[in-house]
């Protein structure tokens, strides 16, 4: 799906002025596109990926997702069509403590109705494309910090998402597995054409994508 944003601005009130998250922005990233966001810290990278991903109201302007403008859906709405089409990736995972490798990522099938055998052989697919075959029983305590964001991507691919929307996805990472973040998300993001939006201040993956944007302060 192409993701496409007109004037977009976030805004806070505050005491004396409004403080401005996020200046006007446009973009477009092209369906099947992978576009690293880049910027200094507060320079609204995190802001601008919310809104692409709809779980923040811009305080201006409009985004779209495929042929669906996102900004005026209601809350019902917007939660079906990003549970339908857009997955995310976090920095601090997001994993479920008391579930294992495999139930965390055939949780969010399971909401979706799918059967629980088929749920779990979908996630055992998954975990097994992202490097974590024999990994299935365990829990994240259990995992390494790389372990756990493959988890964490292999939760997000299984819904099988065509916006997926990744949030310093290797701040905590050390460089080797920071690397092989980023080669399993290239690879799987051509494999299955799908949009991949990522913030990072990590220099050493821009090689990985299609395209840079560098935000500058706000």
């Amino acid at each position: 799906m192409q993701v496409r944003a007109e004037q977009i601005t976030k805004t806070y009130p505050h005491a004396n002025a409004p403080v401005v998250a996020l200046s006007p922005i446009s973009l477009t990233v092209a369906e099947g596109e992978f576009l690293i966001i880049t910027g200094a810290s507060g320079s609204g990278k995190s802001t601008l990926l919310k809104i692409l991903g709809g779980l923040l109201a811009p305080s201006a302007g409009k985004v779209w997702v495929g042929k669906q403008e996102i900004t005026h859906l209601t809350d019902t709405a917007l939660t079906l069509f990003r549970r339908k089409s857009i997955g995310f990736i976090f920095q601090d995972f997001n994993l479920l403590p008391v579930l294992t490798a495999l139930e965390n990522v055939a949780f969010g099938l399971q909401l979706q109705d799918l059967p629980t055998r088929q749920a779990k052989e979908k996630a055992r697919f998954w975990l097994a494309e992202v490097g974590l075959a024999g990994k299935e029983k365990s829990l994240p305590a259990q995992l390494s910090g790389g372990q756990q964001q493959r988890v964490a991507i292999a939760r997000a691919l299984a819904m099988c998402p065509q916006v997926l929307i990744a949030d310093e996805p290797t701040s905590s990472l050390d460089a080797q597995n920071a690397l092989q973040i980023a080669e399993i998300l290239q690879k799987l993001q051509r494999e299955t054409q799908t949009t991949l939006v990522m913030a990072t201040h990590d220099t050493r993956l821009y090689p990985f994508a299609d395209r840079l944007l560098e935000l500058g302060e706000g």
